[in-house]
Parts: C-alpha cells; sequence; structure tokens
C-alpha cells in the first residue's frame, strides 16, 4: 500500500520502515495555537473507558516484561521539553508546527506526530501514529491493539480538537497503511 503519511512530518522520511502508518485530520480554527498546547490536549483527550484500558494494558504489559507508564495531572504543566517523560510517551521532538512523541520497546516502536499545518481558516491538525514491530510478541500484541487504536485515535482527535478551541468539529481519517 502506498505510504500517504503527511509529507509535512519530521516522521515522513523515516515512515516506510513502520510497517503500519495511519493519519487523522481535522480542522481548526483558531490562528494562534502554539504546539505546547497540543501536548496537553492529548493527554486530557482519552475518555475514562480508555484510561481503565490503559490500567489493564499496563497490567499485563508489566507481566510481560514490557515497558509501562503512567503520569499525574501535574506532569501535564508545561514547559515541555524534549525526552521529557509523560506515562509511556516520551516527547522525542518539538517544533513550532509539530510534537513527536513515542517509544521504543523490546516488542515494537511507535511513534506519534501531532502536526499543525496551516490552512485558509486556521490549522489542520493531523495526528498520526507509526509501529514497527520487532519480534512475535510485537506482531501479537499490535493485532490486538491497534483495533483499540482505530476506534480510540478519532474520538481522542475530536476531543483534543474541542480542548484546544472548544468547538465540535468532525474528524476524519486520512489514510492507513499495512505493509
Amino acid at each position: 500500500m502506498t505510504n500517504n503519511f503527511p509529507t509535512e512530518s519530521l516522521l515522513y522520511p523515516d515512515s516506510s520502515q513502520y510497517q503500519y502508518a495511519d493519519s487523522f485530520a481535522i480542522q481548526l480554527q483558531r490562528t494562534d495555537i502554539e504546539s505546547w498546547e497540543l501536548i496537553a490536549a492529548f493527554f486530557q483527550s482519552a475518555p475514562n473507558w480508555v484510561d481503565r484500558l490503559f490500567v489493564l494494558r499496563n497490567r499485563i504489559a508489566g507481566y510481560l516484561g514490557l515497558k509501562t507508564g503512567s503520569y499525574q495531572p501535574q506532569d501535564l504543566d508545561p514547559p515541555y521539553q524534549v525526552e521529557q517523560r509523560i506515562g509511556l510517551f516520551r516527547i522525542i521532538a518539538f517544533t513550532d508546527t509539530e510534537v513527536i512523541l513515542g517509544e521504543d520497546d523490546s516488542h515494537l516502536d511507535f511513534r506519534t506526530s501531532l502536526l499543525l499545518i496551516p490552512s485558509d481558516t486556521g490549522y489542520q491538525l493531523i495526528v498520526s501514529t507509526l509501529v514497527k514491530t520487532k519480534n512475535t510478541l510485537g506482531v501479537i500484541y499490535f493485532s490486538v491493539v491497534k483495533h483499540f487504536h482505530r476506534l480510540i485515535a478519532p474520538i481522542m482527535v475530536r476531543a483534543m480538537a474541542v480542548k484546544i478551541e472548544q468547538s465540535h468539529p468532525i474528524v476524519f481519517q486520512t489514510n492507513e497503511r499495512h505493509d
């Protein structure tokens, strides 16, 4: 399948090295968004049932020897810095228009891009995920997790937009790739 990963992303040059890629986009009306706002919105956008699933995930992952993580509300206070850890996520890159979150583990590596692209009416927010499995455990793990990811990602993108500008926009999936 063709890689339709956003070419504007810092991750684009390496995106073809990942077996899974998806992107969800939403139009924002605000014209004064700063990239640090995306971090707080991302971590505050999961519904309570997703938080409970993540607790279950951490229990199972800990038993399997995989990385786990949780965070406290004060961890979301800016300023943010590259290499800062918020729960399971590490801030990998931080620019005026994009934040890259992710982690490398024994079973898989993942990256999440929170990208702002200027448009005529504000910004387009594109939230993209890349996953590279490393072994059989990674393949099995992600074969289960990706179904939840596909359900959760658009919900979180919509909630991020609401947090960023207090409106009710529509989310649409821009692409998905499996190799």
